[in-house]
C-alpha cells in the first residue's frame, strides 16, 4: 500500500473511532475520546503494544477505546514529580501504571462510597473477623480480610473505626507474592483510585510507594485534568 492511500486510511479509523494522532509543541500527542471527555495525551505514556498500531486498538469488536484506556508512566519520571517516590524496589521497575476509565455520575459515587469497606471494619463479625496490623516500616495500617491474609490487604494512613472516616484514610489496595526481583523475595502490588472529572484514575504501584498515594493522586489529577483542557 503506498504511503498516502496507508495515511488515509488511518485517518479514517482515527474519524470513526475517536482516535487521532497529531503533533504539537511538545511532541506527538493522541487525541482520545472516553466517555463524554477528550483527551490529548502524550504518545510516550502508551505502551509499545498499544502503539503497533494505535488505531488497530480501537478496532470494533477488539476493544472498546470509547471507556477505558492503559497508560504508563516511567519510574523515573514518577520520582521526579513526586516527593518521595522510590523508582526502584530492588531489580523492579516501579513505573506507575494507569487505567482511565470513563464513570457516569452513579458510577463515581460507587468510587466514593465508604460501605465498600464495612466488612472489613466490622469487627464483631464471629465468622471471620478482621485482621489489623501495624506495617512495620511505614507505620501504616493494614487490614486484611481474614480468608486473604496474609497476602491481600486494604492499606489505611491510620486506624479506621468509622466509616465517616475511611476513603479520607484509605491508601490502597495490596497483593503480595513471591518475586526474584527484590531483596525480601516478596513484591506487593497496591491498587489506588482518583476522580477527575468524569474519569477514574486506577493507578498500580509497589507498597513501597503506597505511603505517597495522597501525593501521587495530586499529580495525576494535574496531568489528566491538562490532558482535558488540552483537548478544548
Amino acid at each position: 500500500m503506498k504511503s498516502g492511500a496507508a495515511t488515509m486510511l488511518i485517518l479514517l479509523f482515527g474519524a470513526a473511532t475517536g482516535v487521532t494522532a497529531s503533533v504539537n509543541a511538545k511532541g506527538s500527542v493522541d487525541r482520545v475520546r472516553l466517555g463524554a471527555r477528550t483527551l490529548e495525551i502524550p504518545q510516550q505514556y502508551f505502551g509499545a503494544d498499544d502503539r503497533m498500531p494505535f488505531w488497530l486498538r480501537w478496532w470494533p469488536g477488539l476493544d472498546n477505546g470509547s471507556r477505558e484506556i492503559l497508560l504508563s508512566i516511567p519510574s523515573k519520571e514518577a520520582a521526579q514529580a513526586i516527593e518521595g517516590y522510590q523508582p526502584l524496589d530492588g531489580a523492579y521497575d516501579d513505573t506507575l501504571r494507569l487505567r482511565l476509565s470513563a464513570v457516569s455520575s452513579e458510577e463515581r459515587a460507587r468510587y466514593l462510597e465508604p460501605k465498600r469497606f464495612a466488612d472489613i471494619l466490622d469487627e464483631t463479625r464471629r465468622d471471620a473477623p478482621p485482621i489489623v496490623e501495624s506495617d512495620p516500616l511505614t507505620g501504616l495500617t493494614r487490614v486484611y480480610r481474614s480468608v486473604e491474609y496474609p497476602n491481600s490487604w486494604e492499606s489505611f494512613k491510620r486506624p479506621v473505626r468509622d466509616l465517616s472516616d475511611v476513603n479520607e484514610a484509605w491508601l490502597g489496595h495490596c497483593i503480595r507474592s513471591k518475586s526474584p526481583l527484590t531483596a525480601s523475595g516478596y513484591l506487593a502490588l497496591c491498587k489506588s483510585t482518583v476522580v477527575v472529572d468524569g474519569v477514574a484514575v486506577t493507578f498500580t504501584t509497589s507498597d513501597q510507594n503506597i505511603g505517597k498515594v495522597d501525593l501521587i493522586r495530586s499529580y495525576l489529577s494535574t496531568i489528566v485534568q491538562g490532558w482535558m483542557n488540552a483537548a478544548e
